[in-house]
């Protein structure tokens, strides 16, 4: 009877172990991809480009629609991960895959981790991107299409950004 009691402890502890390992390793490769592109840039006019085209056809959203949730759904289908395939950034902001808010900072949030951003004017989410890491002083590094240097929900390409979390609308997790 122990023994049994031993290898099924031991069974559980490596089946969740390596479950760990993986996300884990899914978070790094997506860091590492999106950080890859980091270069890309609009072409041709507002909300277009190869590459922005990319994003935008993968989620089923036409050549000149705002990108930023295209950017996200693309990179997560990309590497195997269920999310709401949508270019619309408020489809990123579900209370169901929300893990962290500046009001119910509950869980920590983690690389790979998708950030929303509201807008009091637009009555909605109106921008979305990943969390890279969070920095020493408790900002987070994010990585955003559709955005410059300035930080727009409506840029030209993609870009790491330091945002405040107190101006975060919410982090939602897909790697789970």
């Amino acid at each position: 009877m122990i023994k049994t009691l031993i290898f099924i402890f031991l069974f559980l502890f490596i089946q969740t172990t390596n479950a760990q390992v993986l996300r884990d390793s899914i978070r790094i490769k997506l860091i590492e991809a999106i950080n890859k592109q980091l270069d890309v840039r609009e072409v041709g006019g507002s909300n277009k480009g190869p590459m922005v085209e990319k994003y935008q056809k993968e989620v089923g959203a036409k050549t000149g629609d705002p990108w930023c949730g295209a950017f996200v759904g693309s990179n997560l289908t990309w590497l195997g991960i269920i999310n709401p395939h949508s270019a619309w950034s408020p489809d990123y902001a579900k209370p169901e895959d929300v893990i962290w808010t500046p009001k119910k900072p509950n869980n920590t949030p983690l690389g790979g981790d998708v950030v929303t951003y509201y807008y009091p004017n637009l009555g909605r989410v109106g921008h979305v991107g990943f969390l890279e890491k969070t920095d020493m002083d408790g900002y987070f590094i994010t990585i955003e299409g559709n955005t410059n240097g300035a930080g727009s929900r409506e840029g030209d390409g993609v870009y790491k950004k330091k945002r405040d979390p107190n101006k975060v609308n919410a982090v939602s997790r897909y790697i789970k």
